[in-house]
């Protein structure tokens, strides 16, 4: 397991792609959780002007995507359930993600969106691959 240190910086070197274009920030970790938080922009709103849910989606996807990297083995998501059980409002969504289980070759991970005044928004559950080969042998890298 990586220290709190290498798991923040390991966080920050992934923000560089996709989850740091929509505003994506660590906010806390430990080995059992890992807490993010993203201001909502004009962007990330529905037509309905609440957050979208693509973007609640990837905040569950990347908390318990930075989660699963804790012990340094790269990983994709294998797969997803999420349930939207409010709208997402305000201007700031935070997320945490915890442990169910973390095996060999994968691991299971349920990630809990909040809103700023700590209402439960989403809550999801990803299956999670640990690949073999590290994420720098990828295309574009």
């Amino acid at each position: 397991m990586e220290t709190i240190e290498q798991m923040m910086h390991r966080a920050d070197t992934m923000l560089r792609g996709f989850n740091g274009y929509v505003g994506i920030r660590p906010v806390s970790c430990t080995a059992e959780h890992f807490e993010i938080e993203a201001e909502l922009k004009d962007e990330l709103y529905n037509s309905e002007g609440i957050a979208h849910g693509g973007f609640l989606f990837t905040l569950c996807d990347a908390a318990c995507g930075f989660l699963a990297r804790a012990d340094g083995r790269p990983t994709v998501t294998q797969s997803a359930n999420i349930y939207y059980l409010r709208p997402g409002r305000g201007r700031k969504l935070r997320a945490i993600s915890r442990i169910i289980r973390s095996g060999r070759r994968t691991g299971v991970y349920e990630a809990r969106v909040y809103d700023e005044e700590d209402k439960l928004v989403a809550e999801a559950t990803c299956s999670m691959f640990f690949l073999e080969t590290s994420s720098s042998d990828a295309p574009g890298k």
